[in-house]
C-alpha cells in the first residue's frame, strides 16, 4: 500500500452542493478512497448513528441543518470522531466557532488537494 493510499480510511462527508461533492470524491479518489456522501447535516448525524466512520467533513451552510449542529450532535454520539469544517466563508469568528463545535480543522473553500490529504493525514 503507497503512502498515499488511503482506501482503508472510512470518511463521511456532508456537502449540499453537487459541484463540491463532485470535487471532494476526486480528490479523494485519486488516493482510491469512496467516501460516504451526504446532502445535509441531519443526513450526516444519521449517517454517524448507523455507520463507523474514522473522519467527518462537514460544509457550514447546508439546509436542513448546518454543519456547527451536526458537529454538536456528532460529539454525543461519537465525542473522539474527528470531524473538519469546510466553509467558503472564512473568518476568525468561523474558525473559533467551529472549534466550539468540537470540530477539529477548518477548511476553506476552494482548498486544495494537498490540503485535503494533509488533514487526513493528520486527523484519521
Amino acid at each position: 500500500m503507497s503512502e498515499d493510499d488511503l482506501s482503508h480510511i472510512r470518511i463521511l462527508i456532508a456537502e449540499d452542493q453537487p459541484i463540491n461533492q463532485f470535487i471532494l470524491k476526486k480528490i479523494l479518489g485519486h488516493w482510491k478512497n469512496s467516501p460516504t456522501m451526504v446532502g445535509d447535516g441531519e443526513e450526516a448525524v444519521e449517517a454517524v448513528k448507523q455507520n463507523s466512520y474514522d473522519l467527518v467533513f462537514l460544509d457550514i451552510h447546508m439546509p436542513i441543518m448546518g454543519g456547527y449542529e451536526a458537529a454538536r450532535q456528532i460529539q454525543i454520539i461519537q465525542p473522539k470522531l474527528p470531524l473538519v469544517a469546510i466553509s467558503a466563508a472564512v473568518s476568525p469568528f468561523s474558525h473559533d466557532e467551529a472549534k466550539e463545535a468540537g470540530l477539529r480543522a477548518f477548511i476553506g473553500k476552494p482548498y486544495q488537494s494537498h490540503e485535503i490529504l494533509e488533514l487526513i493525514k493528520e486527523l484519521a
